[in-house]
């Protein structure tokens, strides 16, 4: 069983992404490879961060030629067959194009404001008896609803009852077989190839789509998963962060399961506010 951490990255979170591909060298065991996935005008400056165990994809040469970066208009990409794509559509497009460039079994989804502060071994904490971890917790938010309703209609699950649930989080672990499985599903459903069917939607979750097409079209245990909801990565979400004293009693209150952290790369916190504590936690 092989195992590739995938963190999809930009210039602006750069000293982040370096921070984590440091952690991740000194932590992560070696059957795991680290793919950073990154627009090719950010190539220059991630080029460095490539290693013996770290990769760097460019993001253009995933996608279909009839998807086009548009300079002028930085918030989407043009299509030669559908409307506009979102950065954000775009960015789900990517995770679910990923096995096409990596040779590996088993896809971790790391975004970069994550760092680990603890060994990890994805085998140990991820796989027993032989299936893997699907995150799926009752927790809510805003949007959803919409993805729900997003997957219903491309998965061809229209007419089900489909609970509302949520399969978002950090180190997300997607299994290969299941991913093309996923896209003839969805041009099954469709009648469209699956990247095309996906543009059509702007609110859209690639977490959320491949968690109700594991649970509701394959079935956990056939799809070699089992549901998950311990404890690996610390997120920030709902913490202020923004004073010294706050971060250290951040890290001060770790539980032992905690192999790392997130900080939200939205809160705007310089990584050099909290480096050193993750530091701490490598001696």
């Amino acid at each position: 069983m092989t195992f590739a951490l995938i963190t999809p990255s930009y210039a602006p979170d750069y000293e982040r992404c370096r921070l984590l591909v440091e952690s991740f060298e000194r932590l992560v065991a070696t059957n795991t490879r680290h793919y950073l996935v990154v627009d090719r005008q950010d190539l220059a400056m991630f080029a460095p961060l490539a290693s013996s165990r770290v990769t760097v994809l460019v993001v253009e040469d995933l996608m279909p030629d009839w998807l086009i970066r548009d300079p002028a208009r930085p918030e989407s990409w043009q299509s030669l067959r559908t409307r506009p794509v979102t950065n954000w559509v775009l960015q789900q497009l990517v995770k679910m194009s990923v096995f096409q460039a990596i040779t590996e079994d088993i896809a971790i989804f790391c975004d970069s404001d994550n760092v680990f502060i603890r060994p990890f071994d994805p085998e140990k904490r991820l796989v027993t008896d032989g299936r893997l971890a699907l995150f799926r917790v009752d927790h809510q938010n805003e949007y959803l609803l919409a993805w729900r309703d997003t997957a219903v209609m491309l998965l061809g699950l229209t007419g089900r009852e489909i609970p509302v649930v949520n399969f978002v989080g950090n180190l997300i672990c997607w299994r290969r077989a299941n991913v093309f499985a996923m896209h003839a599903r969805i041009e099954e459903a469709t009648g469209m190839n699956w990247l095309e069917a996906v543009c059509q939607h702007e609110a859209v979750s690639e977490y959320v789509l491949y968690g109700l097409f594991v649970e509701h079209l394959m079935g956990v245990k056939i799809a070699g998963h089992e549901f998950f909801t311990g404890k690996l990565i610390k997120p920030s979400w709902g913490a202020n962060l923004g004073s010294p004293e706050s971060m250290r009693e951040f890290f001060a209150d770790m539980d032992a399961d905690y192999v790392g952290v997130m900080i939200h790369s939205k809160d705007n916190i310089p990584v050099d506010m909290y480096a050193s504590m993750v530091r701490n936690f490598w001696k």
